[in-house]
């Protein structure tokens, strides 16, 4: 089993929100790091960590929220 290390930024297109290019970190500490870095840049951005298997993929398990998170109401 492998823990993948995600920072999700949002962005503003028009009226919509939407997903900006993930970026993927090595570490946790990586994750909230960079998470923190680039909230300024973004609507939002949301760093996670998700637990693989094969093919099969955990839940994510979220680590930090910077700003405006869609679905985040």
């Amino acid at each position: 089993m492998a823990t993948h290390f995600i920072v999700q930024p949002f962005e503003q297109r028009g009226r919509k929100v939407v997903q900006a290019t993930p970026k993927q970190e090595k570490t946790e500490a990586g994750a909230l790091a960079t998470a923190q870095r680039i909230a300024d840049r973004f609507l939002g951005v949301v760093a996670y960590a998700v637990e693989v298997q094969d093919d099969d993929i955990g839940e994510p398990r979220i680590l930090a929220k910077h700003g405006n998170i869609p679905g985040d109401e």
